[in-house]
């Protein structure tokens, strides 16, 4: 989550710069400066070859986000009109902002750990390819005890992954989305009511399908994805050509910030107190009825003769 936009979500009530963050997993609430909220320390860095950590992820959010920050000023002021360059930069900008945060990750790191522990098992499933593979390839001397002993094991290991793993990800991930997302049709919905909110996971995605639980991506013809840039104005991108701006009653924010709250991973921020308990009420709704937490991207497994089936 980047300080810079956190900051339009501050309440302008309180003495200091302050968020209202809503911790779903302790069920509090509090009020945090925008430093100290979501960050951690070399999340987006990378082990280099000499041991050295590499912070070219880094540079890259940090120039997109320099880059994007006069455009989300002058969209918050209320001058809708982008150019062909605005444009692109906010693409990518909401692109990083769906898939740098830690619930697309943490999709990612799990979707590597399982799909490699399926492979492994699989593999051990077959003795001929399991012995030229994995022993003779490896020039491993088993008796035949000891290799049915070995192949048992790794039937049953399971495979981790580290954070790594999914920062491979982030660049090539979010040139693809800004590529869909520059070509979609866009309308900024203008709340002069009740505020939006914002998240760890601020860019969602919905759709029919993502009720039905199934697989659901940005070139779906029915897909609508939101992405508040401030207490008064959200992005909406979806396949339609619509009104460069809108305003918007409070139902339309409610669902908006429902879901916020939706796909949120541990927290949830707003600009008032009131918007604030409002956002736990509704996960409450949501967290009983099994509707908390809902991932930000799907994948499919395929694992051996069942129908595959999403994670």
């Amino acid at each position: 989550m980047t300080r810079s936009y956190l900051a339009a979500f501050c309440d302008p009530g309180l003495s200091r710069s302050s968020v209202w963050v809503v911790d779903l997993r302790q069920n509090k609430i509090r009020c945090a400066a925008p430093r100290n909220v979501a960050t951690e320390i070399d999340y987006y860095s990378r082990t280099l070859p000499d041991g050295t950590l590499g912070d070219g992820v880094e540079k890259v959010l940090a120039r997109v986000e320099t880059e994007a920050a006069p455009i989300m000023k002058k969209l918050r002021a209320g001058d809708f009109s982008l150019t062909g360059d605005d444009r692109g930069i906010l693409a990518i900008f909401v692109a990083f902002m769906l898939v740098r945060v830690r619930a697309f990750r943490v999709c990612v790191e799990d979707f590597g750990a399982e799909a490699a522990t399926a492979l492994l098992r699989t593999a051990a499933g077959q003795p001929d390819y399991f012995e030229e593979h994995f022993i003779r390839r490896h020039g491993l001397a088993m008796t035949p005890e000891r290799a049915a002993e070995y192949r048992q094991a790794v039937s049953q290991a399971t495979v981790t992954v580290d954070h790594e793993f999914s920062l491979r990800y982030i660049l090539q991930s979010a040139l693809v989305l800004e590529s869909i997302l520059s070509r979609m049709g866009w309308t900024f919905l203008v709340s002069k009511g009740a505020p939006f909110i914002t998240g760890d996971t601020p860019a969602t995605k919905s759709s029919a399908k993502v009720d039905l639980r199934r697989p659901v991506g940005l070139n779906d013809s029915d897909i609508e994805l939101t992405f508040p840039i401030s207490p008064s104005v959200c992005l909406l991108a979806r396949w339609a050509r619509d009104l460069n701006v809108r305003d918007v009653g409070d139902p339309d924010v409610a669902r908006v910030n429902r879901d916020r709250v939706r796909y949120a991973l541990e927290q949830v921020f707003a600009s008032s107190e009131a918007a604030a308990r409002s956002a736990r009420t509704i996960y409450t709704k949501l967290r009983d009825r099994g509707e908390a937490h809902v991932k930000p991207v799907n994948f499919m497994i395929a694992e051996g003769d069942g129908a595959p089936r999403p994670v």
